[in-house]
C-alpha cells in the first residue's frame, strides 16, 4: 500500500478522540470534508485518489476507502467490507492534495496531514511525519504484530506462530531459502534449492 494510505492506519483512534461522541449525531455523519495533504509522489500516483472501487484490488489502490474504513472501523483490513454505503458515501468526502510543504521532507519523512471539516464549520488536523510502524514514527513491537496478524488471519495462529519464530531467527541465519521455504509448507515449486 502507498504511504498516505499507510498514514491513515490509526485514523480510527483519532476520530474517536474528536470530542464528538458527546454530541447527539454521530461524528460521521457530521464529517463534511476530509482532506489528506499527502507527498507528491503519492498525490500523483495514478488511481489513488479514486473514491470508487470495485473489487478488493482497485479498493487497495483507493486511498479514500483506506481513510474512510479507518475513520468508519478504526483499521484498515481484509475484512473490511467493499459494500458498506457508509463507507462509500464516506470515501466520497476525501479529497488527496500535494502539499509542497510535506513533499519537501523527502526524503527524511513520508509525512500526511488529515484535515477533518464539520458540517458546524470546525476544523481538526493531525499530521504524521511517517506512517504509524516505520522505525521513525511509533514502530510496532513484536506484541502488536501479532495482534495485528491474528485479527487479519483468525484461524492461522500455527502460520502466524511459524512466521514469528522465524522472524526471530532471521537475523542470525547464513541462508533463509530453506527457512522461508518451510514456512511456506515446504513447496518446492517456489524457488528451486
Amino acid at each position: 500500500m502507498t504511504d498516505a494510505v499507510e498514514a491513515t492506519a490509526r485514523l480510527g483512534e483519532w476520530a474517536a478522540r474528536l470530542d464528538a461522541a458527546r454530541a447527539p449525531e454521530p461524528v460521521l455523519d457530521r464529517l463534511s470534508l476530509v482532506l489528506l495533504d499527502v507527498i507528491g509522489v503519492t498525490a500523483l500516483g495514478a488511481g489513488l485518489a479514486s473514491p470508487r472501487w470495485d473489487n478488493r484490488l482497485s479498493a487497495m489502490f483507493s486511498t479514500p476507502f483506506a481513510v474512510a474504513a479507518a475513520l468508519l472501523h478504526g483499521e484498515v483490513g481484509p475484512r473490511t467490507s467493499l459494500e458498506d454505503p457508509r463507507l462509500r458515501a464516506l470515501a466520497r468526502r476525501v479529497r488527496l492534495v500535494e502539499a509542497d510543504d510535506l513533499t519537501a521532507r523527502l526524503p527524511d519523512e513520508r509525512a500526511a496531514r488529515v484535515t477533518v471539516a464539520l458540517a458546524d464549520g470546525t476544523t481538526r488536523i493531525r499530521e504524521v511525519p511517517n506512517p504509524v510502524g516505520d522505525a521513525d514514527h511509533r514502530p510496532l513491537d513484536e506484541r502488536e504484530v501479532l495482534a495485528l496478524l491474528r485479527r487479519w488471519l483468525p484461524g492461522r495462529g500455527d502460520l502466524i506462530g511459524r512466521a514469528a519464530a522465524f522472524a526471530r531467527e532471521l537475523p542470525a541465519l547464513d541462508h533463509a531459502g530453506e527457512r522461508l521455504r518451510e514456512l511456506a509448507g515446504g513447496d518446492e515449486t517456489k524457488e528451486p534449492k
